[in-house]
């Protein structure tokens, strides 16, 4: 009897390291020695009692549930037998955390109670074994989302280990990471890592480092450096868990893998793609060798981070045959109406909103959609994530209305349930701002913005990559507002917070650079705006050893510095060789390829080279023919962009023709409520007008004029154009009174429109001008001559 309470108390100590498979050997190993002995008696049993609930909780912890009950069965038999109540609500204790990892959570939650139930009838209220008990209900509330409750159980079952043990425990150790896990869950950072921190203080002291609960400790501090964005400590924590887990671990071991999966996710953040996949990679071999072929859960989260890396790289068709490999193992394991699918369903479904395949991905948001409903409450996290994504593929499409009708929906229920510092709400109120951005609702769109950036700064104070991307975000809106001052202020604030995070050389410096660029490119100062953008593409070149997107998309931008200073020769020589890296990182035939050859027809049509533009956009158009997954949008600006050269040519017929297959394909992707239609009704209207088909023309003004209201706001500059198209078209018809009424319903929008607009005011007082002299009312003439003379020439 020596021996094996001498063996159990090894296995104990093995178990507190985390040493699962030396545990469940030395616990064995005292269950046979127990065997042998002599005699059946009381203390024989109860130590065989003991040991079979050890060997179960040693199954449980590694995954082996079927062995796991049996254990607890064999518990159950003798406990019974010896009619110990105390024993016997251990064993259902240990029952029902078998059940909560199986997510049945009711059923554990009673056996939970009546454990409780029977422990507090037996024993003192501050026993360890109720102590054990609490901790197993906060697991369960905390596996459920239901974080109040399990912090409630946490807390008790800390006071109790408290005060039997003193703060050098580690039963104590063991609540403290509890609770830190919780907060972390409750987005309270800081209470998470000093609570960790306490645990690893006491398991430092009590187990040494080279133990595998230290490493557990030192994953949870890294994911919340993470967190905080503070990668590269993130990855030394990381990599010293790695270091002690191979040490105390085979290398083909799931713990050894959960370390090159954490790795790997730090560097796919750092965008260090090949370095990302290395580990992945790593972390999935030894996932796949351990199963031998079996499905199983914990290839979720490495499948989940190569799926986004392959996105990223824009390798679609991997990315979303990734989302699919775990959809298939949570539908096999969990059944297919499990809320675990859903996290799988997005995944695929933003894939396509990158394809701009909407059909597809909204029908990923419907299955998405209907498993919460069918389970739980609507009002649910869940539904939430899901109506924030269906938002951004609303967004993508220009449906700013239905887009924010699902943020509504979206952030009703997260400040519901989780109030309103939270950083999930300031994502939420951040899109929300973007996309009163897009409808050029400034204030609103600022007001958004400074909501989300105090809730992130209250949560993770000055210094945090959210807190950057906030002021980002203003300075992207103050660019759009003409406030330039204000927005190259915010670009600082951005700057200085990621070169204290990051350093000088960091992709997301040059994303600054980048923007403040915009700005420069926007003031006019071709100078500085072309040395910005030289800053970030330096960056990005000593960055990514081969050609990126994101250096394709900087050429672009200095080939429109160059186009508006009528540089074309070098203005085609940048867009070329944004065409160029982007075809040798995802090949000819791609939806981004056939962009870009559209942009190009775009800069020939500027450059009056318009039959090499005419054969640039066919170019665009035979790509997207030879693409199983065409992206409509694409061939639809195509369509567009080859009628407005088209136009120019005086090739009025062909015009109207692609203009014609353009509005189609909107019509049939966007619905008749979208900007896009409006546009091209406006241009329509534009060629019947230049072909004196006024009747045809004003028909097509109409049409779009009723969309523009309805959609846009009422001081939208695109709705000023039309005024002022349906003014010409009445003018032109001698129709003069009609026509002054359509410019001065134009007039308050042009003076309240960006300042690239303005000169159209001047365009308006001139025909409003010449009305008047046809009329031979030259006093009304001369006050509009004097107006015009009063307005700022066009910035050249």
């Amino acid at each position: 009897m020596k021996r094996v309470k001498s063996l159990r108390k090894d296995g104990l100590f093995a178990y507190q390291c985390g040493h699962y498979p030396d545990a469940e050997r030395i616990y064995l190993q005292a269950l046979n020695k127990l065997s042998s002995v002599k005699g059946n008696n009381i203390a024989c049993m109860q130590l065989r009692c003991d040991l079979c609930i050890d060997i179960s909780d040693t199954f449980r912890v590694g995954g082996q549930l079927d062995p796991a009950q049996d254990y607890c069965s064999q518990a159950e038999e003798v406990a019974e037998h010896l009619q110990d109540q105390v024993r016997l609500a251990n064993v259902i204790e240990c029952r029902a955390k078998i059940k909560t990892l199986k997510e049945a959570y009711d059923e554990a939650l009673e056996d939970l109670n009546r454990s409780l139930q029977m422990k507090s009838q037996q024993l003192d209220g501050n026993s360890q074994e109720i102590a054990n008990c609490y901790d197993a209900m906060s697991i369960n509330y905390y596996k459920q989302g239901k974080t109040e409750s399990a912090l409630s159980m946490a807390e008790k079952s800390l006071n109790i280990s408290q005060q039997i043990f003193g703060d050098n425990h580690m039963d104590t150790a063991v609540s403290y990471s509890n609770i830190a896990q919780i907060y972390l869950d409750q987005c309270k950072f800081d209470d998470a890592l000093t609570t960790y921190q306490k645990a690893s203080r006491i398991k430092l002291q009590l187990l040494g480092e080279l133990t595998l609960t230290i490493t557990d400790t030192l994953i949870s501090i890294g994911d919340i450096r993470n967190i905080y964005c503070m990668f590269n400590t993130a990855l030394t924590l990381y990599r010293r868990a790695l270091e002690i887990r191979l040490e105390c671990c085979f290398e083909s071991s799931y713990q050894v893998a959960e370390c090159y999966t954490k790795i790997g996710s730090v560097l796919l953040s750092l965008s260090k793609f090949e370095n990302a996949l290395d580990m992945l990679k790593k972390a999935l071999d030894i996932q796949l060798h351990i199963l031998q072929g079996e499905s199983h859960l914990v290839l979720i989260e490495t499948y989940n981070h190569l799926g986004q890396l392959y996105a990223h790289q824009y390798q679609h068709a991997k990315a979303i045959e990734l989302f699919q490999n775990c959809l298939d193992i949570k539908s096999e394991l969990l059944g297919h109406n499990h809320v675990r699918l859903i996290e799988s369903y997005n995944n695929i479904a933003m894939v396509y909103v990158r394809q701009h395949q909407f059909d597809d991905a909204m029908k990923m948001f419907e299955k998405s959609l209907a498993i919460p409903l069918e389970f739980e409450d609507d009002q649910s996290m869940i539904a939430a994530s899901v109506y924030g994504d269906i938002a951004t593929c609303y967004t993508v499409q220009g449906k700013t209305s239905q887009a924010l009708s699902m943020l509504d929906k979206c952030v009703k229920i997260q400040l519901n349930l989780l109030g309103p510092k939270n950083l999930k709400v300031a994502k939420s109120y951040q899109e929300i701002g973007q996309i009163y951005s897009i409808k050029n609702h400034f204030d609103d769109a600022l007001e958004m913005y400074t909501k989300s950036l105090n809730v992130r700064m209250d949560i993770l104070g000055n210094l945090s990559l959210d807190v950057s991307d906030s002021y980002l975000q203003m300075a992207i809106l103050y660019d759009k507002m003409e406030k330039y001052d204000d927005a190259l202020a915010a670009y600082q604030k951005a700057f200085d917070i990621r070169l204290n995070l990051f350093g000088a050389d960091h992709e997301l410096i040059a994303i600054i650079h980048s923007g403040i660029a915009d700005v420069q490119h926007q003031q006019h100062d071709y100078k500085k705006a072309t040395s910005s953008y030289q800053n970030a593409l330096d960056i990005l070149l000593k960055k990514f050893n081969n050609p990126d997107t994101k250096i394709a998309d900087i050429y672009k931008k200095l080939g429109q510095i160059y186009l508006d200073q009528s540089q074309y020769t070098m203005a085609y020589d940048k867009l070329k060789k944004s065409i160029d890296i982007k075809v040798s990182l995802v090949g000819e035939n791609h939806n981004v390829i056939a962009s870009s050859y559209n942009n190009l027809g775009l800069v020939c049509h500027n450059m009056g080279n318009y039959e090499e533009g005419i054969a640039a956009l066919k170019k665009s158009l035979e790509i997207q023919s030879r693409l199983p997954e065409k992206d409509d949008l694409v061939i639809s600006a195509s369509y567009n962009n080859m009628a407005n050269i088209y136009g120019y040519q005086g090739k009025y017929r062909d015009a109207l023709d692609m203009y014609e297959k353009s509005l189609q394909i909107y019509l049939n992707k966007l619905g008749q409520e979208n900007i896009k239609v409006a546009t091209c009704y406006n241009n329509m209207g534009n060629i019947y007008q230049f072909q004196e088909d006024y009747s045809d023309a004003m028909d097509m003004y109409h049409k779009s004029l009723n969309i523009k209201l309805r959609i846009l706001d009422s001081h939208h500059v695109d709705l000023g154009t039309t005024f002022f198209n349906m003014g010409l078209i009445y003018s032109k018809q001698d129709d003069y009174d009609d026509a002054l009424a359509m410019f001065e319903k134009s007039i308050p929008i042009f003076k309240q429109a960006p300042e690239e607009d303005h000169h159209q005011l001047g365009i308006v007082y001139e025909n409003m001008a010449d009305i008047y002299r046809k009329q031979n009312k030259i006093d009304d003439a001369e006050r509009i001559n004097q107006i015009i003379a009063t307005l700022p020439a066009k910035k050249q």
